[in-house]
């Protein structure tokens, strides 16, 4: 469980956006932004023999249809990380390694091969 309120730059890094929690329960907590639009999971589940905890931030907003613009719909957009372990067999230090290595990737990856644009 994170802190209650917890901060997020949701804008490149510039500004950090204060979460505050909702809900919690099950091994999942649940924050929210103040304007409502985004939302901040924080989940963990545990088998005999694996541990998953996942961190996931989902943007909601509304737009126009680009076929019919006088129509407006919803729209959601989510990033997420999956640390999926076994029970035993790795050290904190290996998994932080392997955090590391994806999230410097990630950051190292231009944007547009993250947006399928290769």
């Amino acid at each position: 469980m994170l802190s209650d309120p917890t901060l997020i730059s949701l804008d490149g890094g510039t500004t950090d956006t204060s979460f505050s929690r909702i809900s919690t329960g099950n091994g999942v907590s649940t924050y929210k932004s103040p304007d409502g639009l985004a939302t901040l999971l924080v989940r963990q589940t545990a088998t005999k023999t694996r541990l998953r905890r996942e961190l996931r931030v989902t943007s909601d907003k509304v737009s126009a249809d680009p076929l019919n613009p006088a129509v407006n719909s919803g729209k959601s957009a989510s990033v997420y990380i999956v640390i999926d372990e076994p029970t035993v067999g790795f050290s904190d230090v290996e998994l932080t390694n392997l955090i590391g290595a994806v999230t410097a990737k990630i950051f190292s990856v231009s944007a547009a091969i993250l947006q399928g644009q290769t």
